[in-house]
This record gives structure tokens, C-alpha cells and sequence, in this order.
């Protein structure tokens, strides 16, 4: 078993996680973190006041027009796995595109914008929790070799 199938969950097949961060030049183990973080599950739509969040990456309702033009549409971003982790990197490169550091994309991918203190501070934490994942990672399939 590779270290990634062993950080997954078996709903999500690790070809889909590795296809994904590769398109999107992101580091394998920073967006297998953000999944982690996330928690969501294939199959399970998330309904908040802030909106609907799908599947394993919890990719926001916001994101389901973006998707359309590629044919991913809620349903699919819901109950398909990879479907679902391609957003999710989508959406993390869409925010470093525009962010000087990792930090900053985790954090958009989470609260979306940085504009006030409160929005920050929420992004602030989720980066903390995804890059002590990230580091955790390393040191556990890295470093600890």
C-alpha cells in the first residue's frame, strides 16, 4: 500500500488525488491535507447558511457554474470522487494563482475572500490546521523513512 492510499479514505481512489495535483502543479501532499481537513464524504451534500458544500473537498455551490463548462455540475461534484478531488485542486491553484504564498490559497479555499479581520482570522486557522497536516505528512512518510 502507498502512503497516499493509506491517508485516504477508500471512497476516493489515490490515481484521482495524484491526477489532480499534478495537473494543477500543487504538492501531492498539500491537497491530500486539505482533504483531510475538509472530511467531507463522496455521496454527502453539506447545507450551511453560507450555502451547499459537496463531497470529499466540500467544494462550495458557488463553484457549480465555474464547473458546468467542464460538465461537472452539484450532482456530480457530489457522488463522483474524482470529480470532486480536480476541484478541489482546481480551486486551491485558482487561489495561489492569486496569493503570494500557499498559506494565503489555503486559506481562500476555505473562507474565500481575506477582506475583513473576521474572514482572516477563519482563514488563518484553516491554514494552520491544513499545514500542520501537510507537515505531518512529511514527517511521517518523508522524514521518517
Amino acid at each position: 500500500m502507498s502512503w497516499l492510499a493509506a491517508e485516504l479514505p477508500p471512497t476516493i481512489p489515490p490515481a484521482c488525488v495524484e491526477r489532480a495535483a499534478a495537473y494543477y502543479d500543487e504538492p501531492l501532499p498539500l491537497l491530500v491535507s486539505v482533504l483531510q481537513q475538509e472530511a467531507g464524504e463522496v455521496g454527502k451534500a453539506y447545507a450551511r447558511p453560507t450555502g451547499t458544500y459537496y463531497g470529499p473537498g466540500q467544494i462550495s455551490d458557488k463553484w457549480v457554474p465555474r464547473f458546468a463548462q467542464w460538465g461537472y455540475n452539484a450532482q456530480q461534484l457530489k457522488d463522483n470522487p474524482c470529480a470532486n478531488v480536480t476541484a478541489s485542486a482546481y480551486v486551491l491553484a485558482y487561489y495561489k494563482v492569486r496569493e503570494s504564498s500557499w498559506s494565503n490559497a489555503i486559506a481562500r479555499y476555505n473562507v474565500g475572500s481575506l477582506d475583513t479581520p473576521e474572514r482572516q482570522s477563519a482563514g488563518n486557522r484553516y491554514a494552520n490546521k491544513v499545514i500542520r497536516r501537510w507537515w505531518d505528512l512529511y514527517n511521517k512518510w518523508v522524514a521518517g523513512k
